[in-house]
């Protein structure tokens, strides 16, 4: 059995980035990756079944990636916002750190028809954490919105458009602007202190 070539596979996933970035999903093709890899176009099939389980894997990678160490910062003793606020943070330096890794998870956030049923039931379940954390403070009576998506566009939909931005026009993005915009997206989803009735996260 041939033995993974671990620079192939990297030039591979490399040009995978690019082409979603530049194409979009639906723009990535074997024969694409193979001129932008310099490989063979056969090469792909050796570590790939289709398309499909190419970004199957790839996408649990990026999940894998961005959510590394998320767990381990969200700590009970913390308070509800402060813990909000360190996912966001968290988001944002790594899509900061890996601007074509978060753009691909992203598309397939968007487009999840392009990869197995499966690959998004497993990158669901990496999320338990945020998960526990939202439902906390939906039970602590202190959010102003407590449907997931509305909470996820009021607080990364702001931050990922301000770095993507910033990235796309080679334009410095400084932590206290980077902090102004979580902080008001937080402002937007948490109700004051005064009328919550069961926050004990946050005395």
């Amino acid at each position: 059995m041939r033995r993974p070539d671990a620079k192939k596979i990297e030039a591979i996933e490399r040009a995978v980035l690019q082409l979603t970035r530049d194409e979009g999903l639906a723009g990535v093709s074997f024969s694409k990756i193979a001129r932008l890899a310099h490989v063979s176009p056969a090469t792909a099939y050796v570590y790939y079944q289709d398309k499909t389980d190419m970004l199957s894997q790839m996408y649990l990678q990026v999940k894998r990636l961005m959510d590394q160490g998320l767990a381990e910062k969200l700590s009970p003793a913390l308070g509800l916002r402060e813990r909000f606020e360190l996912v966001l943070w968290h988001f944002a330096r790594s899509f900061e750190a890996y601007p074509l890794e978060a753009n691909f998870m992203r598309a397939v956030q968007a487009n999840p028809h392009f990869v197995r049923p499966e690959a998004i039931a497993q990158a669901n379940a990496m999320i338990g954490p945020l998960i526990a954390l939202f439902e906390e403070a939906v039970a602590a009576d202190a959010l102003t919105e407590t449907e997931p998506r509305l909470v996820v566009a009021l607080t990364f939909a702001p931050m990922t458009q301000l770095i993507e931005q910033c990235h796309n026009a080679r334009l410095d993005l400084s932590d206290d602007e980077l902090g102004r915009v979580i902080r008001r997206s937080l402002d937007a989803i948490f109700l004051p202190p005064t009328t919550r009735r069961n926050d004990h996260g946050n005395h």
